[in-house]
């Protein structure tokens, strides 16, 4: 089984700052088939075009997908997962704690469920660009308590996506602890910008232990990958 992870900075292109998101779209999904997972885990799929031509191309290359309910302009979300196997049940949990820009739309946990594991893709509140970063820090960790409790550890389990925060902040560590999640010994470096790691697959399953970091400049963000 191989899981990727990717924040893949499609916000519209009025909104985006690193990029036109609408150029490179077909060179995302290419990169994503290249890789072949099994699971598919995305975030800030926000451009609602970009969301549509995502789950055209998934679905007729066999995946099943989930996605949310849309705002008038954007996803709500951003969030987009996608599994070979077919899925079972699909929900959403909406963070009651958010801050800045991201008050304007509904971050949460997408859950789906496919035969003998359940999926949880997140992305958690982000640093604003407008600088209310203690703020922000202190939303984020309030998503991370509203995530402890919205998991069922008692199931086999994946959940990953975005948690901006880097490797050893102690907050997500003890997310990560209170989780029994598996996690590994060495810092992935998935956001090059300021040489730090954001994005995360963790696991309750034990035969999926081998991580990878596929570099990429189709968005600010590499992807993260976990096989067995």
């Amino acid at each position: 089984m191989k899981i990727i992870s990717w924040n893949i900075c499609c916000l519209p292109r009025k909104l985006n700052l690193y990029h036109n998101p609408t150029k490179n779209i077909i060179k995302v999904i290419d990169t994503i088939f290249k890789l072949n997972p099994t699971i598919i885990l995305l975030q800030e799929v926000f451009d609602l075009k970009i969301q549509d031509t995502i789950v055209r191309n998934l679905e007729e290359n066999s995946y099943y997908c989930h996605v949310s309910e849309n705002l008038p302009i954007i996803s709500s979300n951003g969030l987009l997962t996608a599994s070979k196997l077919p899925i079972l049940n699909r929900d959403l949990y909406k963070f009651k704690n958010n801050t800045s820009v991201e008050f304007f739309i509904e971050k949460g946990i997408q859950k789906t469920k496919i035969d003998g594991i359940t999926i949880y893709n997140t992305h958690i509140q982000s640093n604003s660009m407008i600088g209310m970063y203690s703020r922000c820090r202190h939303y984020r960790y309030g998503q991370y308590k509203e995530t402890i409790d919205f998991i069922d550890t008692s199931e086999s389990l994946v959940f990953g996506g975005d948690l901006n925060e880097d490797y050893n902040n102690k907050n997500l560590k003890h997310l990560i602890n209170s989780l029994s999640l598996s996690s590994y010994n060495d810092k992935l470096i998935t956001f090059p910008k300021y040489d730090i790691q954001l994005d995360y697959i963790l696991t309750n399953i034990d035969n999926l232990n081998s991580y990878n970091v596929i570099k990429t400049e189709l968005s600010d963000h590499y992807i993260i990958e976990l096989t067995n």
